[in-house]
């Protein structure tokens, strides 16, 4: 009998393959879009607390000094991180003054109304009185009604309005 030397991949053979990485990616497409939903709902949490926070420590000390600024990446030209003014000191007893570990296609954007429906405002620091009232940083400061936050990440999005008077907020997917 004459010895054959096989080499390569019979069509069989490279067919099972293409099929089996088909499967893989119709599993791992959706998953990605999952993750990013998950992202931005966590995200969204995070800000919802954070301001929170913010407002009681203000409520609780009696002073203007309790601020949320949004942040960018110069180069990306977008918000899509926060800091705290002063820290927020953590259940492990860290310090944490931002949020910037976010991906950087997430973008975070704030509107605001000063109880006129057709004045808007878009600022990129609030701050939270002796009173725990929300108020732009911005001159004039003005009292703001209601913070509007929207966060996105591809096509997954949160819509976060939260009370500038009550501190109270409703998270929308």
């Amino acid at each position: 009998m004459l010895k054959q030397n096989r080499r390569g991949f019979t069509i069989v053979e490279v067919a099972v393959i293409i099929i089996l990485m088909g499967f893989i990616g119709i599993i791992a497409v959706p998953s990605v879009g999952l993750i990013r939903r998950q992202e931005v709902k966590k995200l969204a949490k995070e800000i919802c607390l954070d301001l929170t926070a913010q407002r009681t420590k203000a409520m609780t000390m009696g002073r203007v000094q309790h601020s949320v600024e949004l942040t960018d990446d110069a180069a990306l030209g977008y918000y899509n991180g926060y800091k705290l003014s002063p820290a927020i000191h953590t259940a492990g007893g860290t310090q944490r003054d931002k949020n910037e570990a976010n991906s950087k296609n997430i973008r975070i954007t704030m509107e605001t109304t000063d109880g006129e429906a057709d004045v808007i405002a878009v600022p990129t620091k609030i701050q939270f009185d002796g009173y725990g009232y929300m108020m732009d940083t911005g001159v004039p400061s003005k009292d703001i009604y209601e913070l509007k936050i929207v966060i996105t990440y591809d096509t997954a999005k949160a819509d976060i309005f939260f009370d500038g008077i009550t501190g109270h907020y409703k998270i929308t997917y």
